[in-house]
């Protein structure tokens, strides 16, 4: 039976990786922003199943308005973007060495996170904006470039690459 989906449906979707997954592939990573949890203090048990009831709903507005809200990446101030692209593509030279190169997608993926990001787009103030861009730019390297970095070792043979891309 087929059942027609109108467009006030968003689809989502989250995924564990932790001891009890395999990573993630390389070309998941491109196409995703990952979000890392730091360990939990305190372990928590469930003792029973429970079905919580659903506290917000995004509707078809709401989700207009968040698409229409994003800034234009002309907004944002060009001599700042152009230093994050030539950040970005050191950082992309260097990972070059380690056989982890990052395509186009790594870079797009950071502008429409940066464009996208709630504290540059409520920004009116250009210093504010300038500094909620340069903290979405922060994240966004930490998401969409460390992700590629796991499993290479970081003494050794690649030390001084690593150190480099730390700086």
């Amino acid at each position: 039976e087929l059942l027609q989906i109108g467009t006030n449906v968003l689809w989502t979707g989250t995924m564990n990786e932790d001891e009890t997954t395999k990573a993630l592939s390389d070309k998941v990573v491109d196409r995703s922003t990952l979000i890392t949890f730091p360990r939990p203090k305190k372990l928590i048990g469930r003792n029973k199943n429970v079905n919580q009831k659903t506290k917000y709903v995004l509707d078809k507005e709401q989700w207009s308005k968040w698409l229409n809200s994003a800034v234009n990446i002309e907004q944002i101030d060009k001599t700042v973007m152009d230093d994050m692209q030539d950040t970005v593509e050191r950082i992309n030279a260097k990972m070059s060495e380690l056989g982890r190169n990052l395509g186009h997608r790594v870079w797009q993926g950071i502008q429409n996170y940066i464009v996208n990001y709630p504290d540059v787009i409520s920004s009116s103030d250009e210093s504010k904006r300038r500094e909620a861009v340069q903290k979405a730019f922060s994240e966004a390297v930490a998401f969409k470039i460390m992700p590629k970095l796991r499993g290479v070792e970081v003494s050794g043979e690649y030390e001084d690459i690593i150190d480099d891309i730390a700086k």
